[in-house]
């Protein structure tokens, strides 16, 4: 019994060692997550899977974005320029004894999770997710929000709808 022990682990290893060897020759996410896609072993894939993901994420936040030149009336203008006011520590895991509760973002894109629930990536690195379960329908990701907090947490509010989105903080 040990010895299968031994031997399972040991293969995890290796397999992860090469694995991280050939992700980190390539450069196109697309054939890393072909390479991630291959691996027999259920637990050497989804860790292969997780170390990709966030490498993603660490480049995305490292490369600074330009501030994408908006072309539009005045009052679009405006919004985009309030959306850089989503503060770095909103969201924490402290509530803060801020006296303004409410501020604005920019979501660049979304992204829907196993479970069905939905990813907001904002424009300065901060990744919220959908605490229910409710099918939004998005044409596509790329608005400014307000961000409410209240005494359950934080609400999201699309700019120019009227629902509000429960959602937490995940990075």
């Amino acid at each position: 019994m040990r010895s299968w022990c031994a031997e399972s682990i040991l293969f995890l290893v290796l397999g992860f060692a090469c694995t991280s060897a050939s992700i980190a020759q390539s450069t196109d996410p697309l054939e890393e997550f072909k390479a991630c896609a291959k691996i027999a072993d259920r637990d050497t894939r989804f860790a292969c899977f997780d170390n990709l993901g966030e490498r993603v994420l660490q480049e995305e936040s490292a490369v600074e974005k330009p501030t994408p030149e908006i072309v539009a009336e005045p009052e679009a203008a405006a919004t985009a320029t309030d959306a850089a006011s989503l503060p770095d520590d909103l969201g924490g895991s402290s509530f803060g004894e801020s006296k303004d509760n409410q501020h604005t973002g920019l979501i660049t894109s979304c992204q829907e999770s196993h479970d069905g629930r939905l990813f907001f990536f904002f424009d300065n690195g901060q990744v919220w997710k959908q605490v229910r379960y409710d099918k939004l329908r998005l044409k596509e990701c790329n608005f400014s929000v307000t961000i409410m907090q209240d005494a359950f947490g934080y609400k999201m509010q699309i700019d120019g709808e009227e629902k509000r989105i429960r959602i937490s903080r995940k990075r």
